[in-house]
């Protein structure tokens, strides 16, 4: 399975778990809009409180090695990606916002506490957070001009990012979610 497949997984296995209904969105095929393409974004989820919204999600390693350094919470992303959410959200007239979830694949298990909700799936833990497009674009700043990639620093993300469970099913976080058949 591809890596992003995985991450992408772990989300749905959470969307499942509470039984909201979801779109899952075929990404290998660019639409063309106005002349221009558009990055698909992943899912559209109809959340427990009625909001919908356009996903996109993020899959990234918790903790990410670099070198002997162990980073935590990385959140860069390519600018194509915020412009593709952004345009998504004028097609649907701003009545779905668009949402980035973050699934960070824990590599070990005392890194666990540091989310409120763990989904376990495919043989591996994930911890799931999302952050608001326009969170994101508030607080983004440029992180490589060559790959035109954007980033938050640690301790702003962790300020603005949201449980996924909380936000997408409603009330508390749970500690631990097992994949739903």
């Amino acid at each position: 399975m591809a890596d992003h497949r995985r991450y992408e997984g772990a989300f749905e296995s959470l969307l499942r778990r509470f039984e909201l209904p979801y779109v899952r969105v075929n990404q290998f095929r660019r639409p063309i809009v106005d002349g221009l393409t558009v990055k698909n974004f992943d899912f559209l989820v109809r959340a427990a409180g009625g909001e919908h919204y356009i996903v996109d999600v993020k899959g990234k390693l918790f903790p990410y090695a670099y070198g002997r350094k162990r980073v935590y919470w990385e959140n860069w992303l390519a600018t194509d990606d915020l412009e593709g959410l952004a345009r998504w959200e004028r097609y649907f007239e701003d009545r779905f916002p668009a949402v980035l979830a973050y699934v960070y694949e824990i590599r070990t298990a005392w890194d666990e506490a540091e989310f409120d909700t763990v989904v376990r799936t495919r043989g591996g833990a994930y911890g799931i957070v999302a952050v608001t497009l326009a969170d994101y674009i508030r607080h983004a700043r440029p992180r490589s001009p060559l790959w035109r990639a954007l980033n938050i620093p640690k301790a702003t993300f962790k300020e603005i990012a949201r449980d996924a469970r909380t936000l997408f099913a409603g009330g508390e976080p749970a500690s631990e979610l097992r994949e739903v058949g």
